[in-house]
């Protein structure tokens, strides 16, 4: 449970509002959904951008605390309002924060939410430390080579799922097994693979066909080589 950082170590805007953190943290462990973007107006209103999609049914009915992760320190704040903003974002009024000069020194800071339920990915009877909205966007990095490219989605196909990623343009597949696929960061939103022998060339020599044909070769012999 994260304690009320000392008042002599914040920057002299925050500890007005460290007078207001609760005294006794919430009970649960919050979820990082984004991070405090800019003021909205001109009473302490703030824009959260969202980092994650997640459905209005995902999200508690009301939130009565949030969590600010500023500087390494990790608090709850009591939250007076909470309103949806079209696309990707959230606007939220907390207690002690009344102004844009009060929002300044937040900016930046991780926001975490406590009740939002995002259910990770299950597959090949492996519970993976991501959800499919984590995917777009993020990186992957190849342990071997060094290779970084741009995780493109998930793709659901029993019995075997695969990771979808682009390498010079070009569409690749990755099986979604604990023997291709390490480790998940989610705040660096990177995910550490291991590529296996000759799958790159599969996709990069023109070899396959494209389209559908070329993606259900590939990932027919990927899964052969996950086995």
């Amino acid at each position: 449970m994260p304690t009320r950082p000392p008042l002599n170590r914040l920057p002299k805007p925050l500890r007005t509002l460290n007078k207001i953190f609760l005294l006794k943290a919430p009970a649960g462990s919050p979820t990082w959904v984004g991070f405090i973007q800019k003021p909205h107006g001109l009473n302490g209103r703030l824009l959260v951008h969202l980092d994650t999609t997640v459905s209005k049914s995902q999200w508690p009915p009301r939130f009565e605390h949030v969590w600010l992760e500023t500087r390494g320190q990790k608090v709850p704040y009591r939250c007076l309002e909470s309103q949806f903003k079209v696309p990707g974002g959230l606007i939220l009024h907390l207690e002690g924060v009344n102004s844009p000069m009060d929002v300044q020194p937040l900016l930046k800071s991780r926001v975490g939410i406590e009740g939002v339920r995002i259910a990770p990915v299950v597959s090949s009877g492996e519970v993976w430390g991501f959800n499919e909205d984590d995917l777009p966007g993020a990186v992957l990095i190849d342990l071997s080579s060094g290779l970084k490219a741009v995780l493109v989605r998930l793709h659901r196909r029993p019995p075997q799922d695969f990771l979808e990623f682009t390498v010079n343009e070009q569409p690749v597949y990755l099986p979604l097994v604990p023997n291709f696929v390490r480790q998940w960061d989610p705040v660096l939103r990177e995910l550490t693979v291991s590529l296996p022998d000759g799958l790159l060339d599969l996709y990069l020599s023109g070899e396959s066909e494209s389209g559908e044909t070329e993606s259900g070769e590939a990932e027919s012999k990927t899964s052969h080589d996950a086995d």
